[in-house]
C-alpha cells in the first residue's frame, strides 16, 4: 500500500511544472530560467532581452492607449507673433553670434 502511494506521489510530482511568480522574468534572449507564469498571470514581452510575468491589471495596455493620444487638436500656430524669428539673430553664450542661414 505504501509503495502505491509513493508511486502515485512520484507521478504527480513529475507532472508539476515550476512557474515564475508575478513580476518575475519569464523570458528573453539567453534567459535560462522559468518560462511559465503562475496562474492568473501571463508572460508579457517587454524587449528582446526581457519578458515579465504580469497580471491582467498589470498588462501595459496604457502604452497602446497613449499612442492614440498623440493627436493634438490644431489650435493654430501663433499667427504672426513669431514670424521671422527663425531666420533672425541668435546669440549663444559660448558660441558667438549666428546671423541668418548660411
Amino acid at each position: 500500500m505504501l509503495a502505491r502511494l509513493t508511486l502515485a506521489l512520484a507521478f504527480l510530482a513529475a507532472n508539476v511544472v515550476a512557474q515564475q511568480a508575478i513580476y518575475g522574468q519569464c523570458g528573453g534572449q539567453n534567459w535560462n530560467g522559468l518560462t511559465t507564469c503562475q496562474s492568473g498571470t501571463e508572460c508579457v514581452y517587454q524587449s528582446d532581452y526581457y519578458s515579465q510575468c504580469l497580471g491582467e491589471n498589470d498588462n501595459p495596455t496604457w502604452l497602446e492607449e497613449q499612442e492614440g493620444d498623440d493627436e493634438v487638436e490644431d489650435e493654430g500656430e501663433d499667427e504672426g507673433e513669431d514670424e521671422g524669428e527663425d531666420e533672425g539673430e541668435y546669440e549663444g553664450e559660448d558660441e558667438g553670434e549666428y546671423e541668418g542661414e548660411d
